[in-house]
């Protein structure tokens, strides 16, 4: 992991203008009270976020499109614009940065989610534990079907982990 850290710190971090480090956010989507941590939110409103991970990511996975889309509608000042900052443990220790703009489809997702989350939660379907955006498969699908615009893309158990 120092490897990782030294390696980020030499190479990315000099061009990284902050406004903010480590920012806790909260706000509402829908009625429902979220809260979270941003890495970083740069000078021009785009948040950096930090992630590990044993092998090189290929695209934005849709629980990280959530929580971007999550962060995007609470942090004042984000512009949409997201760089995902992947830390890669491998042989070579590798950094991978990802560009995402945060959309429509995104943030209906939220929308729609946290609560049907809060909802499940309340009927003791779900536990509340201090963590926002933990999907499970069922969950992912649901949200790609709605990134794709798909109205109504059926059932869903929802096992949502959240701080709501």
């Amino acid at each position: 992991m120092k490897k990782l850290v030294a390696k980020y710190m030499d190479e990315v971090a000099p061009k990284v203008e902050p406004a903010a480090v480590e920012l806790d956010v909260q706000g509402k989507i829908s009625g429902v009270a979220v809260r979270g941590r941003v890495d970083v939110l740069d000078v021009e409103g785009r948040l950096i976020d930090f992630k590990t991970a044993s092998r090189r990511p290929s695209c934005v996975a849709p629980d990280y499109a959530f929580q971007l889309a999550t962060y995007q509608q609470i942090t004042p000042g984000a512009s949409g614009e997201v760089r995902i900052d992947s830390l890669v443990k491998t042989q070579t220790v590798q950094i991978v940065q990802q560009a995402y703009t945060v959309e429509e489809p995104d943030i209906r997702a939220t929308q729609v989610l946290y609560p049907m989350a809060r909802k499940a939660m309340g009927s003791g379907m779900l536990l509340s534990e201090p963590a926002v955006h933990a999907l499970q498969p069922e969950a992912l699908q649901f949200l790609e079907a709605l990134r794709r615009g798909v109205r109504r893309p059926g059932p869903v158990l929802l096992s949502f982990v959240t701080t709501l």
